[in-house]
């Protein structure tokens, strides 16, 4: 009995390894099972700070930012920073990639010398398609506005990662950010800036933190309240 309740167990394991086998099969051949659709935008330039970042922003609205330190950060360590970008900048950039071909085509302009502002890369990936264009400067009216919207949520995000260790180390330091913050919103130089409230609210909640930077940051929720 016990021997065939044995064979019994693995006939029974066998076929649980078949079925799962099989269901991966099927998950991976799946032609619906695919990458949600996202473009990606990249700047490397080893003399700015930070020297190196990356956006990358989902079909579905969800995007990441990535930065490497630079000779004038705080930390050492690489910064990354999950959000919801605002359904408008999203279509901006959905629709910005489907009038560029995906970035499938080259837009460096080469026509006269150009100041090196850093390496840029545009990519798009989805079940199909997996297309990159890297330029310093382009005389592309649409790959300009692409540009300046990834440059705009970039100095954003810069300013949430100094904001938050401001606050953890340097509370007194929070002011002069909040100030500049708010003048380049006001130059129209920064983008989502509502993807920043979690941190903002940190800030005006804190007793422990001078009224007046506290005060600067509620001003800038009600300005800009965060999505949903």
């Amino acid at each position: 009995m016990l021997v065939r309740s044995s064979a019994i167990c693995v006939a029974v394991f066998c076929i649980c390894l078949i079925f799962a086998s099989a269901q991966t099969a099927q998950v991976s051949t799946n032609p619906n099972y695919a990458v949600s659709p996202n473009v990606t935008f990249s700047l490397e330039f080893p003399s700015g700070d930070p020297p190196h970042y990356s956006i990358t922003v989902s079909s579905d609205g969800r995007a990441t930012y990535e930065s490497d330190p630079g000779s004038e950060q705080q930390t050492g360590e690489p910064y990354t920073y999950r959000f919801t970008i605002s359904a408008a900048d999203r279509d901006k950039i959905f629709n910005g990639a489907k009038q560029l071909k995906y970035f499938n085509e080259d837009f460096e302009s080469r026509k006269g010398k150009v100041a090196f502002t850093g390496n840029k890369t545009l990519a798009y990936k989805d079940a199909d398609r997996n297309f990159r264009s890297s330029y310093n400067w382009s005389n592309n009216q649409a790959v300009q506005e692409l540009t300046a919207l990834f440059e705009g949520i970039a100095e954003t995000m810069e300013f949430g990662r100094r904001l938050t260790y401001y606050h953890a180390h340097d509370k007194l330091g929070l002011d002069s950010e909040l100030k500049q913050m708010e003048q380049m919103s006001k130059d129209h130089q920064l983008a989502e800036i509502q993807a920043l409230a979690p941190i903002l609210k940190s800030i005006a909640d804190d007793n422990s933190v001078l009224n007046i930077s506290r005060r600067r940051a509620a001003a800038m929720l009600m300005e800009y309240p965060p999505a949903g």
